[in-house]
C-alpha cells in the first residue's frame, strides 16, 4: 500500500512538471510571436515611410534599417515556432537571405542565394547576433557585388570544426578593395561589432576567383549544438 502511494504520488509530480513545461513553452512560443509581430509592424512604417520619400539617400537609410528589422524578426519567428531558446541557424540563414535579397531588388540585380552546410542550433541572442550580421554582409555584396553587372550567385556556408564554427559568404563578385567599398561604412562596423562583442570571434576576407569571401570565425558556446 505504501509502494502504491509513493508511485502515485511520483506519477502526480511528474504530471505537475510536466504541464509546466508545456505552460512555459506556449508562454515562450506567444512572447516571441508578438515580438515578431511588433517587429513586422514597425518595418511596415517604416517602408510606408520610404516611399514618400524623394530622396535615393535617405531611401537607402530607410531600405537598410527595414532589412535589420528582418533579421531580428526572423529569429523571433522560429522562437515562437518551436517554444524553445534555440534555433536552427541554417533554417534562419535561408529564409533570411532571401528575404534580404527579395528586399534589394531595387537596386536592379537578380541575385540568388544559396544556403549550405551543417544544422548548428544557437542560443536566441547568438542567432539574433548572427542574423544581423548576415543581414548587413547580404546587403553589401548585393549593392557592391556582381562586378558592376546585373547577376551573381551569393553563397552562405555553414559548418562547425571542433570548439569553433565559421560562417561564410562567398560568390556575388563584392571586391572589398574597390573604393566603393570603404571598410568604415556603418554596415561593416555593425559587423565587427557585434562579431568581437557577442561572438566573440573575427572577421576575414579573403579575394577569390569571384570576388570577396567573407568568413566569420566564433568560439562554440555551452549551449549551442550541430543536432
Amino acid at each position: 500500500e505504501v509502494g502504491g502511494i509513493l508511485l502515485l504520488r511520483d506519477i502526480s509530480e511528474i504530471k505537475e512538471k510536466e504541464k509546466q513545461l508545456m505552460i512555459k513553452s506556449a508562454v515562450i512560443k506567444e512572447i516571441h510571436h508578438r515580438v515578431k509581430n511588433n517587429l513586422q509592424t514597425i518595418g511596415s512604417l517604416l517602408r510606408l515611410q520610404m516611399r514618400r520619400s524623394a530622396s535615393p539617400e535617405l531611401k537607402r537609410v530607410y531600405r537598410e534599417s527595414i532589412n535589420r528589422i528582418i533579421s531580428i524578426a526572423t529569429v523571433h519567428e522560429f522562437l515562437a515556432q518551436n517554444g524553445q531558446e534555440q534555433v536552427d541557424f541554417r533554417e534562419v540563414a535561408d529564409k533570411l537571405a532571401k528575404a534580404i535579397v527579395s528586399s534589394m531588388a531595387a537596386y536592379g540585380k537578380r541575385m540568388e542565394v544559396r544556403v549550405t552546410g551543417e544544422k548548428q542550433y544557437l542560443a536566441a541572442d547568438r542567432a539574433t547576433a548572427l542574423a544581423l550580421i548576415l543581414g548587413e554582409l547580404l546587403q553589401t555584396s548585393v549593392i557592391h557585388g556582381a562586378a558592376g553587372s546585373q547577376d551573381g550567385t551569393i553563397t552562405v556556408g555553414l559548418r562547425q570544426k571542433g570548439a569553433f564554427a565559421q560562417l561564410t559568404l562567398s560568390g556575388g563578385g563584392m571586391v572589398v578593395s574597390d573604393p566603393t567599398v570603404p571598410h568604415d561604412q556603418l554596415g561593416l562596423q555593425i559587423v565587427q561589432t557585434l562579431i568581437a562583442e557577442d561572438l566573440g570571434g573575427k572577421l576575414t576576407f579573403t579575394r577569390t576567383g569571384q570576388g570577396t569571401a567573407m568568413t566569420i570565425t566564433y568560439p562554440v558556446r555551452k549551449g549551442d549544438s550541430e543536432e
